[in-house]
């Protein structure tokens, strides 16, 4: 039976047969052939006892059971091959025809196992090599015979020296030995095949089995399970995956074999490979024992396990490791970091760390290494899943947040899937791409997609150098911070500086090829705020894209992008921006820009381009209050030392210029020198900007019926401006055109005169580094003078007026004056102002011939010399006339004095309410002189009235008002000329008694001036009045008066003081009657404004006569005589 169930031999020492149905064996041994030694011997049995149930034993079925003490079974592998196992010898394996059909002739037949009776069972394990037996292990067991649900044979073996239990199945086709919960020590390794027992020892392999499994089959063949639970080994370095040290950003590799705690798992051995399958545990990477561990799952398969032969353990381990195909994959959820930022990890998830510079990270890994093919070096690939909170692209840094990546890997290569994260101002970046991280070289090809990333200064660092630079001269944000008061706002179109864009960029890096990153791929956007440093316009890129490469950057030729001006304009703008070295660039474009409105930021961007006289350019641009739209064309071309040449043509027309006052600022004007509402209209103009250079050439504009011509260039440090006008208003504020220590100097005269009218200018400015300087010729045509709604005119026939920076020069004027178009006489005018503050002068002249004394002229003249009271004077006195008159005005920046010549023709002014008119004699010149000091008439003489009348005094007007004046008359004695001169109470009092008739002489009347201002005047009279044959009425009339008038008397701001009158007479006729020896006199009481007789009396023909009583003053009349 046993013969026919396995290819072995079995044999039989010495067979004893007692005629009882009993068979006794002895040295029974089971044999393979092929194997010498004691090897050979699989199975020995010394003694068994084969009970039948006859005495004959004719057949298997009459044998009823077999007894033995002890069986040895005896497991040797060949030193020399590798799991060539005596035992398998022994075993028959099926042989099958072309049908499949087993044909194996020593199949057993169908008869059933006798009962089997043993007692224990050793086993020997070993080599065999030869001859040569070599016993590794024995161990002895006691034996427990069964049967399975199957019929096939059930072992119990029951370890003598420990409670290990072992459980045997064997059939005729199969062979199965499993242990439950047993310790994996050398007493059970020792029994597993020497090419297991190699891989646990290399491994340190230690720990327990919750089972393991030895079967053989006939269609599989031999193999072993084992069902591990918490053991320990160490995983081979080149079946594992490339370990690194991470610790910001550098990385360091760790070479060794990992330790792992392998929880639960599967290793199969058949022989040909091992497997483990479904290990999970906890691992540690190589030489950090001490080290927090990572929880792992992983498989491993190892074929065409090398032979073992004759080699030593560590040589057939190398061996394997070197040449075995194999698979392995690993997984890895919880990868972190230290607090400090170290960690160990895969070299490639190292590789990304430090690749993007992440921080506060965690990665989930899956690694498949696997050899394909003998003796060729294993390939790593795999998948990472990792997340972190900051990181950047070490080739662009720009900052990442809320990072979340899926990566696979394949040997050195690295597959960017996905990186998701949140950029700059919480915009939303995509990454994906390819990194070689070879040893000695890193090859970087990445997509970078940011749908709305903010143009910031975190992108401009994050873009290489070239880039870089020209988003800064793009995007400068200083430049729009200095311009963002000139922005319109509100506006309908008001810039907005910066925005987002649309990044679509492919970047990649070579460190074979240097340390440069390349950024190549698409930029779009719509409504982006810019601003170009070179020419710092603000403009809005409406929807639009140009491509970036490593040599520049492009506007594809059949598109260009659109453009919004500030105010309003649409533009176009084509063309390239080339990269040049060391970061320089040079621009190829092409603008366009229609319908723009002319704003503040226009202006202040042409004036910044115009170099160091930008702010002389600013102040003129935005002074003249251009508004218009416009039309723009120019280049911006580069050459390849990085020079950028700009060249822009700018249309204006039909605009309207209110002139600011920015302008005045500009040429250093005092202030406002036109008039109010000022404007120009219908400008046109073309201004060309080359390299910063700006020219505009014959712009014209008209104002009403005048019109103005225009020139201007700014170079660098030059500034050049020329204004040509006719027919320009002239306003009453225009000498503040003039710089403000002249202009002040000049201001009162000027703004007593306040003139309007027309001019001719040409205007000149210029700056060269720090010197400015200010040419003006003015032609002023035709000026008129108001004053108390009466007005002049004065028409210039000859000279101008010329300024030189601070130096005004009057240049033989000539005016003809005219009022209500009579004339009025002529005018002329020359001399200088020099208005430097170091030397400051004034040298005038005028001659006015024919003057007008009642024009508004000569009452602006009052109030030049005698200010606001001057002209309250002179219009009480409302005087009126002809003269000439001659004007010197000379000094410095402490005074100017004023020399005032007049000769009067005639005069005539009212005083206290009465009329006096004045005829100057002709036989010599009569002159009233005015300056500084005061006002003097020489000796003037002529008619008063009816009279004639002599004056010759000073009025000292140095401090406060001081005159002294002698004033003779003679003439009616009921001229109302004298009235008028004298103090209104004296010619109040002739009035009211009626004084007529005959002739009176005043001899030296003495007129003064006194008061703080003339607004604060005193005047006082004293004199005597001499009469002679002159009437009065008082209550009775008195004829023939001879005698005198005597006056003494003071008016304050026009107000009676003191007065003291009194007449008295030396004859007279009363009522028909002359009276001789007259006494006592007419006195005027002040209080009572009544004449009073006081002790009035005299002699008659007829007697004496006395008079006594009052007259009132009033128009009543009323009176009381006796």
């Amino acid at each position: 039976m046993i013969s026919n169930s396995i290819t072995g031999e079995v044999v039989v020492g010495e067979a004893s047969w007692d005629w009882s149905g009993k068979l006794d064996l002895t040295n029974v041994r089971i044999v393979v052939p092929e194997i010498k030694g004691v090897a050979s011997e699989v199975i020995s049995i010394p003694a068994v006892e084969l009970e039948f149930t006859s005495i004959l034993p004719l057949s298997l079925t009459s044998l009823k059971s077999i007894t033995a003490d002890t069986i040895v079974v005896r497991i040797a592998e060949s030193s020399e091959n590798s799991g060539d196992y005596n035992i398998s010898r022994i075993i028959a394996l099926p042989e099958t025809n072309s049908s499949g059909v087993e044909t194996n002739s020593n199949s057993a037949d169908n008869s059933e196992f006798p009962e089997i009776y043993i007692n224990s069972l050793v086993l020997e394990s070993g080599s065999m090599n030869g001859e040569d037996w070599m016993m590794d292990s024995k161990k002895e067991f006691a034996i427990e015979l069964g049967k399975t649900e199957t019929d096939a044979l059930a072992i119990t073996l029951q370890d003598v020296d420990s409670p290990t239990l072992i459980d045997l199945e064997v059939s005729n086709s199969t062979f199965q030995l499993s242990i439950d919960d047993v310790e994996l020590n050398q007493s059970v390794v020792s029994f597993l095949p020497r090419t297991v027992r190699i891989w646990c020892q290399e491994t340190e392999l230690n720990g327990g089995m919750k089972s393991l499994l030895m079967r053989w089959n006939k269609e599989t063949g031999f193999a072993i399970e084992a069902s591990v639970e918490n053991i320990h080994f160490f995983l081979p370095e080149k079946h594992g995956f490339r370990w690194a040290h991470y610790d910001k950003g550098v990385i360091s590799r760790i070479r060794g074999n990992a330790s792992l705690e392998v929880s639960k798992g599967t290793i199969v051995f058949d022989g040909e490979s091992v497997s483990l399958t479904d290990i999970e545990g906890e691992l540690k990477p190589p030489h950090q024992e001490h080290n927090a561990p990572v929880s792992f799952r992983a498989d491993l398969k190892i074929y065409d396990l090398p032979n073992m032969g004759n080699q030593d353990g560590s040589v057939w381990m190398k061996s394997m490791l070197d040449q075995s195909p194999f698979e392995a994959s690993f997984f890895i959820d919880e990868f972190h970091a230290t607090e400090e930022g170290e960690a160990d990890l895969p070299v490639v998830a190292a590789e990304v760390l430090k690749l993007f510079q992440l921080e506060q990270w965690e990665i989930a890994s899956k690694v498949k290494v696997k050899r394909e093919v003998a003796g060729e070096d294993p390939t790593v690939e795999g998948e990472l899943i990792i997340s972190g909170a900051n990181g950047m692209y070490e080739g662009f840094p720009y900052p990442l947040h809320d990072i979340s990546t899926s990566i696979t890997f394949h040997g050195n290569t690295i597959e960017i899937v996905f990186l998701n994260a949140t950029g700059s101002n919480n915009s939303k970046v995509h990454i994906s791409g390819t990194v070689i991280a070879a040893p000695e070289r890193l090859v970087v090809d990445l997509n970078l997609h940011a749908p709305a990333a903010p143009l910031d200064e975190t992108l401009r660092k994050a873009l290489p150098s070239d880039l870089a630079n020209v988003m800064g001269r793009l995007f400068d944000k200083k430049a729009y911070e200095q311009m963002a008061d000139s922005l319109p706002e509100p506006f309908e179109n008001a810039f907005s500086f910066g925005g987002v864009i649309d990044l679509d960029l492919d970047i990649s890096h070579d460190s074979s090829k240097g340390e440069n990153v390349t950024v190549a791929g698409e930029v779009s956007f719509e409504d982006v705020g810019i601003l170009f440093s070179d020419f710092p316009f603000p403009v809005t890129l409406q929807k639009g894209m140009v491509h970036v490469d490593s040599n520049g950057i492009y506007i594809s030729e059949d598109e260009v992008v659109h453009f919004r001006g500030t105010g309003g304009g649409d533009g176009e703008l084509g063309g390239s921006i080339a990269f040049l070295e060391d970061g320089l660039a040079s621009p190829d474009l092409q603008l366009k820009l229609t319908n723009e409105w002319i704003t503040p930021s226009l202006i202040k961007a042409v004036s910044s381009s115009s170099g160091e006289s930008h702010d002389l350019a600013l102040g003129v641009l935005s002074g003249l209050g251009l508004e218009s739209r416009l039309t723009a064309v120019g280049d911006i071309t580069g050459n390849e030392d990085g020079g950028i040449y700009t060249n822009f043509l700018v249309n204006i027309s039909e605009g309207i210029a209110t002139i600011n006052s920015n302008f005045s600022d500009a040429i250093n004007a005092t202030g406002q020198f036109w008039p109010d509402g000022f404007q120009f209209e219908g400008v046109e103009a073309k201004i060309h900007i080359e390299n910063g250079v700006v020219t505009m050439d014959g712009a014209t504009c008209e104002c009403g019926l005048g019109s103005v011509e225009v020139s201007m260039a700014i170079d660098g440090e030059t500034f050049d401006l020329i204004l040509r006008g006719t027919e320009l208003p002239l306003s009453p504020q225009f000498v503040d055109v003039l710089p403000a220590n002249v202009s002040v100097g000049l201001s009162n005269a000027w703004h007593r005169l306040n003139p309007t009218g027309f001019m001719d200018a040409t205007i000149r400015m210029t700056s060269l580094e720090d010197e400015h300087t200010l040419n003006m010729e003015i032609v002023p045509k035709i000026l008129f003078i108001s004053g108390k709604e009466e007005e002049m005119s004065l028409e210039l026939t000859e000279g101008s007026v010329i300024v030189e920076n601070t130096n005004v020069f009057l240049n033989d004027l000539k005016f003809e004056l005219k009022e209500e178009n009579k004339s009025s006489g002529v005018l002329e005018i020359i001399g200088s102002v020099h208005g430097s503050k170091e030397a400051f002068s004034v040298d005038i002249g005028a001659e006015w011939k024919g003057a007008s004394i009642d024009s508004p002229l000569t009452r602006a003249i009052t109030g030049i010399v005698g200010g606001d009271a001057g002209i309250e004077y002179y219009d009480t006195l409302d005087p009126s006339g002809t003269a000439e008159a001659a004007l010197v005005a000379t000094g410095d920046s402490d005074s100017i004095s004023y020399d005032i010549v007049i000769i009067p023709t005639d005069l005539s002014a009212t005083f206290n309410n009465r009329r006096a008119v004045a005829v100057f004699g002709s036989e010599k010149k009569n002159v009233i002189h005015f300056d500084n000091d005061g006002i003097s008439f020489e000796n003037i003489d002529g008619k008063l009235g009816d009279g004639v009348f002599s004056l010759d005094g000073i009025v000292d007007t140095t401090a406060g008002i001081n005159g002294v004046f002698e004033l003779t008359w003679e003439g009616p004695s009921d001229d109302s000329s004298l009235f008028a001169v004298l103090p209104s109470a004296v010619g109040d009092t002739l009035e009211a008694i009626e004084i007529k008739e005959g002739h009176s002489t005043m001899p030296k009347g003495a007129v003064t001036l006194t008061g703080e201002s003339w607004k604060e005047l005193s005047v006082g009279f004293a004199g005597n009045i001499l009469l002679d044959e002159v009437s009065v009425e008082v209550g009775v009339p008195l004829k023939n008066i001879i005698g005198k008038v005597k006056v003494d008397g003071t008016y304050d701001n026009k107000r009676l003081s003191e007065l003291a009158f009194s007449l008295e007479v030396d004859e007279m006729v009363v009522l028909g009657r002359r009276v001789n020896f007259v006494t006592g006199r007419l006195l005027l009481d002040t209080s009572s404004k009544r004449l009073l007789f006081e002790d009035m009396g005299g002699e008659s023909t007829t007697g004496g006569v006395s008079v006594q009583g009052w007259i009132g003053m009033g128009e009543s009349k009323e009176f009381e005589i006796e």
